[in-house]
């Protein structure tokens, strides 16, 4: 206690320092900030004192209590303290990027994310404020249903990066991140038909990905995620992933390559002329094992035989 009571008094005469250099402090904001401090400190003790003195102090709370005069008004600062009062130092490094859009997210989030939401918009301010500005209270959301990758995710996705954050858990979210860049270098429609695949089916899309890395950076990658989507999903035959009853997993393959592919006849022709030069290489395999057998035969025979061999092998004279 005589540690905390140490900080808090360095924390008051450097707001009263501050004070007197800036010699233009509204008296009554001041006061609130000066409470406010008071409160936090008596409520959280050594840890709300050290996230204080790293904050700044008095000085730095009377800072965001005066942008939220300017952006909400007095509302709005009684909001603040109430946060600050309730969840300490941290509620407020987590608005004092942006009080008004901040307060107001938090307000409209279920109360179960409310101290996982402060946390992670206290470790990145300026990111989760930005987000905030640009998605609304569905951004820090996603960073607090998933800490430490949900900002991210939205950061590189946008809205793409949030329908996925609401479906997925956080393992799930985890795995994704691990492809966030490749997914996001698609083109839009095939974008949305792996966003789709993994709205269907996140567990059976993220296996696909784990066991084919690279495969969103291939050709025909996002046919193959759709395709490998609904095998696992076990599509019925009568559905419109089928075009036909009996369309085996090759089939449907390269029905999706024919469809996705910006030049289908080339595709085709790849497909032949891989076909074609397996086909040779198997039959020159097989012509040579059949001259080996057949030399090794002639070897075994030709000792005993010579003769038989040589007037077998003369012309007839007629």
């Amino acid at each position: 206690m005589k540690r905390v009571g140490l900080i808090a008094f360095v924390l008051m005469i450097g707001a009263a320092l501050a004070s007197m250099a800036i010699g233009q402090i509204p008296p009554a904001m001041e006061a609130t900030a000066r409470e406010l401090v008071e409160i936090m400190l008596r409520e959280g003790g050594r840890d709300a004192a050290t996230e204080l003195a790293e904050m700044g102090g008095v000085v730095a709370v009377r800072q965001i209590l005066d942008r939220a005069t300017n952006e909400g008004g007095e509302e709005l600062v009684e909001r603040i303290a109430q946060y600050g009062t309730r969840y300490g130092p941290s509620a407020l490094k987590a608005v004092e990027q942006s009080p008004s859009q901040m307060i107001r997210a938090l307000d409209r989030i279920p109360p179960d994310l409310v101290v996982p939401a402060i946390r992670a918009a206290a470790r990145e301010p300026g990111v989760t404020a930005r987000l905030v500005a640009a998605y609304g209270k569905d951004a820090l959301e996603v960073a607090a249903k998933h800490p430490g990758v949900g900002a991210s995710l939205v950061e590189k996705l946008g809205a793409d990066g949030i329908t996925i954050g609401q479906k997925l858990t956080t393992d799930q979210v985890v795995t994704f991140a691990r492809y966030a860049d490749d997914f996001a270098a698609l083109p839009a429609g095939d974008r949305n038909r792996v966003l789709d695949a993994i709205m269907k089916a996140p567990a059976a899309v993220l296996s696909f990905l784990e066991t084919h890395p690279r495969v969103l950076l291939t050709a025909g990658g996002v046919a193959a995620v759709i395709v490998a989507k609904d095998n696992l999903l076990g599509v019925s035959p009568s559905s419109p992933a089928h075009n036909s009853t009996s369309s085996g997993l090759i089939e449907r393959v390269i029905s999706g390559l024919e469809n996705k592919f910006v030049d289908p006849v080339k595709t085709v022709f790849a497909i032949i002329d891989c076909g074609v030069i397996c086909y040779l290489a198997i039959q020159l395999r097989s012509l040579w094992k059949l001259k080996a057998q057949r030399l090794e035969r002639k070897a075994k025979l030709y000792p005993r035989h010579r003769h038989d061999l040589e007037r077998r092998n003369r012309p007839r004279q007629s």
